[in-house]
């Protein structure tokens, strides 16, 4: 048994790894314009990370709405700060060139914009909601590869809206993320046959 389970164990861990090696050869093309307020959102990731392990560990049997509004106030309520020191203490303009997704201040927009906002709202909510009931069900490891996926149609998007065609090294990346979603329901399908 201790066996199997070491085995079950190192191969969640390379799936995973590629998993990450996907996201990241997506991501190689724009290395050189990265600053360190690019890590912010990394950071950010990394808490997001250890949230969904915590899920799966302590709020087993929480309801996914109550978490998922306890998610989305936090964060109204850390962007709201934010902003708002950005807003009476704002930056330079070189300073916002770097990192306009951190540092800008608050800006009147029209009831357009509040439209689109509450579309992206509402598809964002249920998406959180789904990916919360499954961070309660099952492992990290089997779900956050669906979390990556995202990633892959991004790149999708980008052809079709902007006609920027994918690099090679991003069209490898957005394979292995496929591969390994693929790679990851069929061996969660095994899994749940063996234990029948």
């Amino acid at each position: 048994y201790c066996h199997n389970y070491q085995l079950s164990q190192l191969r969640q861990l390379i799936i995973m790894a590629v998993g990450i090696l996907g996201v990241l050869l997506i991501l190689l093309p724009n290395m050189g314009q990265l600053t360190i307020f690019h890590f912010f959102p990394v950071g950010a990731g990394a808490m997001y990370a250890v949230a969904s392990m915590l899920t799966f560990r302590y709020l087993s049997d929480e309801s996914p709405l109550a978490i998922l509004m306890l998610f989305m106030i936090g964060i109204g309520i850390c962007g709201g700060i934010i902003t708002t020191v950005f807003s009476v203490f704002p930056v330079t303009p070189a300073l916002l060139e770097k990192a306009r997704f951190l540092f800008y201040p608050w800006v009147r927009v029209d009831t357009y914009y509040f439209g689109w906002v509450g579309i992206i709202a509402l598809f964002s909510a249920l998406a959180l909601g789904c990916i919360t009931r499954a961070y309660q069900i099952t492992k990290t490891s089997q779900i956050a590869i669906y979390e990556y996926a995202y990633l892959a149609s991004v790149g999708i998007s980008n052809y079709i809206i902007w006609n920027a065609i994918p690099t090679p090294l991003g069209m490898l990346g957005i394979s292995l993320i496929i591969i390994t979603g693929l790679v990851i329901s069929q061996y969660h399908q095994r899994s749940e046959i063996e234990h029948v």
